[in-house]
């Protein structure tokens, strides 16, 4: 294909000043170079795309972490297709437990494929899973989300996540190497997400008579209308310590095995790094953080695999254990809390967990959350992250809500309730049904409300962005007027 320069007209209803403007652009030649003609026609030539920089398109394609706290502080209300999440903390710190919470997530918004990657072995434990799941949503179970296989290898139940224990790193990069080669790419042109197919014997194969034509003739390849904006494809990877290379052996273990992985981890993820975004495929990883031993200057913490994967990530949040908060809860001292439950006649067990969103390339970095992990509830089960403190801090981080836990006041756009106490919200969050209804008729409400869909709709249009970032400057600006007074 060759690329001519295109020419400008002129009209002859030119103002003077104007006139005098293309005069001096005839001396360099610029006034007969049509640069739009020709940065288009490369566009066209090369595929190149440019609807993902769209702010509105990003927002609309990406789906919740399951998590509001989260969602909120990685911005764009939740992940975005084509991007690379790292969550990373200590021993204890939830880490699988959010990330097995963001699948559940593309699990509901519909994603097509759902891939598991489970290097550490026990990540995936079905009782866990299971109980986990109920408490957020009650059709699903660990059966349904990963499927069963009859004697005869077939599936008696589709899985909706497809599971794989692997021990060999190369593995996972090749796998999905092939898996990103196999997949169309993903675009945004003329208001509306596209799967694009090479216009060969191929994807004439894969397309057959369904391919958009005006598609096809306005621009190179065979159009598809894709059936959500969502991520073609959504891989959790747990974790990068645990995926060893193909090279390692006892004899390298030590020192020289380190080195081995994170040139494992360096010569690879440049295989599949660049083409996420193409194909809208988003990764989700786990890391550690370990401490160095005799470290006397500097931080001592660590994190395993060498710098490739900090690089390779897009948002890197870090889950630190901590005790209770002073400003949550001031009678209750340590690492544990002990709460009743909804019923009143039972009581649940929680701790904390302290989020920070140390990189982000697509929003803002360095902002700050808590999350509390639910360990126990009356029946001695861990239910994973608990929906009620969640969306507290999501009130609380977006000023929502007002006043001490025997007496808030809640205000989500024309929703008030006052003289809300800390069960009220308890029970607002788990309640469904009959029990949701009579609950609302004590609060004189008019009708049920869902709090956790009005929050989700705040983080997909951006609400809960402002009014963050607006009560984080008003949070500075009393801090600001106390310390001059």
């Amino acid at each position: 294909m060759n690329i001519t320069l295109g020419t400008r007209g002129s009209t002859s209803g030119e103002s003077a000043k104007g006139s005098a403007k293309e005069e001096v652009l005839k001396r360099d030649g610029s006034s007969v170079i049509d640069y739009d003609a020709i940065l288009e026609a490369v566009e066209n030539k090369f595929q190149l795309g440019k609807s993902f920089l769209d702010p509105e398109v990003r927002r609309a394609s990406s789906i919740s972490t399951g998590t509001l706290v989260l969602d909120l502080l990685i911005g764009n209300g939740g992940i975005i297709p084509g991007c690379w999440l790292t969550v990373f903390g200590k021993e204890g710190s939830a880490k699988s437990t959010n990330i097995m919470q963001m699948m559940l997530a593309a699990v509901i918004s519909e994603v097509p494929l759902r891939l598991f990657y489970d290097y550490e072995g026990s990540s995936a434990d079905p009782t866990y899973l299971e109980n986990m799941f109920l408490c957020k949503i009650n059709k699903f179970s660990a059966r349904d989300l990963f499927g069963v296989k009859d004697q005869k290898g077939k599936w008696v139940v589709e899985p909706k996540i497809h599971y794989y224990g692997e021990d060999i790193a190369e593995r996972f990069f090749d796998s999905v190497k092939a898996l990103l080669k196999s997949l169309p790419d993903k675009v945004y042109l003329n208001n509306q997400w596209w799967l694009r197919y090479a216009d060969d014997k191929a994807g004439k194969a894969a397309v057959g008579t369904k391919f958009d034509k005006r598609m096809k003739k306005q621009y190179k390849g065979l159009y598809v209308p894709a059936t959500n904006p969502y991520m073609q494809a959504i891989i959790l990877l747990d974790s990068y310590p645990a995926m060893l290379p193909e090279k390692m052996d006892e004899r390298e273990e030590g020192g020289g095995g380190i080195g081995e992985q994170a040139r494992m981890f360096s010569d690879n993820v440049k295989k599949i790094r660049s083409k996420l975004r193409k194909k809208q495929v988003t990764i989700l990883g786990v890391n550690q953080l370990r401490d160095k031993p005799m470290v006397m200057f500097g931080s001592p913490e660590y994190e395993p695999g060498g710098n490739a994967l900090k690089f390779s990530s897009d948002i890197r949040c870090k889950f630190t254990p901590r005790v209770i908060p002073k400003w949550f809860d001031s009678k209750t001292k340590g690492e544990f809390q002990i709460e009743d439950d909804a019923t009143g006649k039972n009581v649940d067990k929680y701790r904390f967990i302290h989020v920070r969103n140390t990189k982000n390339k697509t929003a803002t970095p360095f902002l700050e959350g808590w999350i509390r992990l639910w360990i126990q509830n009356a029946k001695g089960k861990g239910c994973g992250i608990d929906p009620v403190f969640d969306m507290f801090e999501f009130l609380r981080m977006t000023g929502q809500i007002e006043g001490k836990y025997k007496n808030m006041t809640l205000t989500m756009g024309n929703l008030v309730i006052k003289n809300l106490d800390w069960m009220h919200l308890k029970r607002l969050v788990l309640y469904r049904g009959k029990r949701l209804k009579k609950l609302c008729r004590i609060l004189k409400l008019k009708k049920p409300i869902n709090l956790r869909k009005r929050a989700l709709l705040q983080l997909k249009n951006g609400t809960a962005d402002t009014l963050m970032f607006a009560t984080m400057n008003e949070k500075r600006k009393k801090e600001k007027d106390t310390v001059n007074e």
